[in-house]
């Protein structure tokens, strides 16, 4: 309901909807969003150039990651896939 009220009330603006992006970034950015499995982290720095010169991102699985190595040790094999669904893994997430 609420994507539709939305919709409608696009399709009731005059002339075109615009979003003028700089070519050149400067300057540095973070952002914090929650996800299912946790918190997000994106930073991004610029100095003037059309790329920016870093860019990091933070996946809740990739924080999770020191507690795995914790578990793991000392457990039985047949324990190991409960241990690391326990932590809600996202492995293509940790990837990036």
């Amino acid at each position: 309901e609420l994507c539709r009220e939305a919709l409608d009330r696009l399709a009731g603006l005059r002339g075109p909807l615009v979003a003028r992006v700089p070519t050149r970034l400067r300057g540095e950015a973070t952002s914090r969003v929650e996800a299912p499995r946790g918190e997000l982290f994106y930073y991004i720095e610029a100095d003037g150039e059309p790329h920016p010169t870093r860019v990091r991102i933070r996946t809740p699985t990739f924080a999770n990651i020191p507690a795995v190595l914790r578990m793991l040790p000392g457990i039985e094999m047949a324990a190991v896939p409960v241990a690391l669904l326990s932590i809600d893994p996202c492995l293509s997430c940790t990837e990036r």
